[in-house]
């Protein structure tokens, strides 16, 4: 299998863990409002290890052969896309609050479901 296509595969599964981390949190679904709260700081460990980068970042950069390359995954997609180039601050930055935001809405959401706290307008 041609390594581009592996390194396509990859990037695909990083932008779909994106997107289950930022919008999960619409779901009413248990599991995925439990995985979300728990992921989170997860990741966080993860990336405080992993000098600031994603594993998925490095395999994709392994499988395209440009490991010398600096920037995240979310930098790159932003300045392809958006045409706006963020330092790796600016995204670490955004990274962090976007998945936190989201595991706090999770954790209010599974709150409110076991009716430890109530949405507005009471029970």
């Amino acid at each position: 299998m041609n390594n581009n296509f592996l390194a396509e595969i990859v990037k695909i599964l990083h932008i779909l863990l994106i997107l289950y981390m930022t919008f999960g949190w619409i779901t009413n679904n248990l599991f995925i409002l439990y995985s979300i709260v728990i992921m989170a700081p997860l990741f966080h460990i993860h990336w405080k290890t992993n000098n600031g980068k994603c594993e998925l970042t490095n395999i994709e950069k392994r499988l395209r052969n440009n490991e010398e390359k600096e920037g995240t995954f979310i930098g790159g997609l932003s300045k392809k896309y958006l045409k706006i180039e963020l330092t790796d601050k600016a995204v670490s930055t955004m990274a962090y609050t976007i998945m936190y935001t989201s595991a706090l809405i999770s954790l209010i959401r599974l709150f409110e479901y076991y009716g430890i706290i109530f949405a507005a307008g009471g029970p």
